[in-house]
């Protein structure tokens, strides 16, 4: 008999072990969403929330998790600028004796002779970011990278699930200190305004509309200019964001171009640009998470059946169908697995949904390894058309206006 799971619906993640219980019912919370990510203009962009994670040490953080022997020894990152190696990247040690990026090997070797010294692999170093980025879709579904060292996730209507902006932003924070890696972020309504107090300022959350007093004290180089821009305007002696803010924007405008002065609308949180999420954004999502990760395939089907319920339920309550369903499971250790279905007509059949991943699951080269467990399984709808009501068959279920099984299921 397959197994049943218990469902119930919450506006927060499973709190309750991710077991079945006595009687083989689970105990999980399923969550739903409708996308409220990129929708809308005007008031509605206004409402938008964004975290902004800063990775200061990215390339000196890949490499010490790398070592298998521990090294005492500050680490500087190095590559080869105009015949001289120069050091491109630092370790806390490193910079608390006093080394800093752009200083030469030679010069950093003359005060600290013992130095572990490696090669800067931006390739490597993107490579990771990506895996972060990858991890980070558990927390939104809306995630940007912002190479070479952060990420940006639109949260507008996910911080619900985690208990509010500031518990997301700090189980984020823990998960990204616990896998080795320094961060620093920050919340607020403009993606802008998040990135350069993650990277200049020392506020954790921004409450909505006061972006423009937050980044008043940051220096001049929060806007991201050019170098001739920066000292330009240095040498004008205006050292702040809020120095630059109190001046007519004409003038700047003249002097550097419009362009300079959209940046500072941006950063102040009065222009709010979309982020270019790095996958598409589904109109809908459920799912489960697990305090205690699972990992026996016919409890992830299991699992997969019920959120398909829920899915189906919200999609005939719109009048809707299907077209691509996607699965990601999500492993405790931060990588995702994905499975897409591609269907030739709208659908909202949770059964025949099941049997489809289960074709997937058995058509794959290279079987799902669950690593240390699966604490998180999403069910997304990418795409969705109109579908009229389900008509009723010989068995006295439901089945769509024509058969399930002529379909042109396409599994990708």
């Amino acid at each position: 008999m397959r197994r049943v799971i218990r469902l119930s619906m919450s506006n927060c993640c499973a709190t309750g072990r991710a077991q079945p219980d006595a009687t083989g019912l689970w105990n999980g919370i399923v969550t739903s969403v409708f996308s409220k990510i990129g929708l809308g203009t005007g008031a509605q962009r206004t409402s938008r929330r964004y975290l902004a994670a800063w990775f200061p040490y990215l390339p000196a953080d890949r490499l010490i998790r790398a070592r298998v022997e521990p090294s005492e020894l500050p680490l500087v990152i190095t590559e080869k600028v105009k015949g001289a190696q120069r050091l491109m990247a630092i370790c806390p040690d490193a910079k608390r004796t006093g080394l800093a990026v752009g200083m030469t090997l030679a010069d950093s070797m003359a005060r600290i002779p013992d130095l572990w010294v490696e090669e800067m692999d931006a390739r490597a170093d993107a490579t990771l970011l990506d895996r972060m980025a990858e991890d980070s879709d558990r927390f939104s579904p809306a995630v940007m990278i912002d190479a070479p060292d952060g990420l940006l996730l639109d949260i507008t209507g996910c911080d619900h699930i985690f208990g509010g902006e500031a518990d997301l932003r700090r189980i984020f924070s823990a998960r990204m200190k616990r896998a080795g890696f320094h961060v620093r972020t920050v919340i607020a309504s403009g993606a802008d305004a998040a990135r350069a107090l993650a990277r200049f300022g020392r506020i954790a959350i921004v409450p909505p509309g006061e972006e423009a007093r937050a980044v008043r004290s940051l220096p001049i180089a929060a806007l991201g200019l050019a170098e001739p821009d920066r000292l330009a305007i240095s040498r004008a002696g205006l050292k702040t964001i809020g120095m630059v803010a109190d001046r007519p924007s004409t003038a700047f405008a003249a002097r550097f171009g419009e362009a300079m002065t959209l940046r500072l609308r941006r950063i102040q949180g009065l222009a709010h640009p979309p982020i270019e999420a790095r996958r598409e954004i589904p109109m809908l999502w459920v799912e489960r998470r697990f305090p205690e990760p699972i990992g026996r395939v016919e409890d992830v089907e299991a699992i997969l059946f019920e959120l398909g319920q829920e899915a189906c339920k919200q999609l005939g309550e719109r009048r809707e169908g299907g077209r691509v369903f996607e699965a990601s499971l999500f492993r405790a250790d931060g990588a995702v697995r994905r499975l897409v279905i591609e269907t030739g007509r709208p659908m909202r059949d949770a059964a025949t949904l099941l049997r489809l991943f289960r074709e997937r699951l058995d058509a794959l080269a290279d079987p799902i390894d669950p690593g240390f467990g699966f604490d998180l399984i999403r069910l997304a709808i990418p795409h969705a058309d109109a579908l009229d009501a389900l008509q009723p068959g010989l068995d006295g279920h439901a089945v769509e206006s024509d058969e399930v099984a002529d379909l042109a299921d396409r599994l990708t």
